[in-house]
C-alpha cells in the first residue's frame, strides 16, 4: 500500500507517494496557485493524486491516505 504527502508552500506544492517501507516511490512539484480559493487548491491537489497514481499503474483509491 502506499500513502500521499504534500508539502503546501507559498511558491511549490510538492506531492510525494510514500510505499509501506518508508520509501519515496513516486513524487512531483507543481506552482502554487497564487490567489486562489481553498476550493482550486484542492483540486489541483486531488489532479496531481490522480496523475501520480496513473504514472504507477494504480487507482487513486489505492492509496491509504
Amino acid at each position: 500500500m502506499y500513502q500521499v504527502g504534500f508539502d503546501v508552500g507559498g511558491t511549490n506544492l510538492k506531492v510525494g507517494v510514500v510505499s509501506d517501507g518508508m520509501e519515496i516511490v513516486a513524487s512531483r512539484n507543481v506552482a502554487f496557485p497564487k490567489g486562489k480559493n481553498y476550493e482550486a487548491i484542492a483540486a489541483l491537489m486531488a489532479v496531481q493524486v490522480n496523475d501520480l497514481a496513473k504514472e504507477m499503474g494504480l487507482a487513486a483509491s489505492e492509496f491509504k491516505s
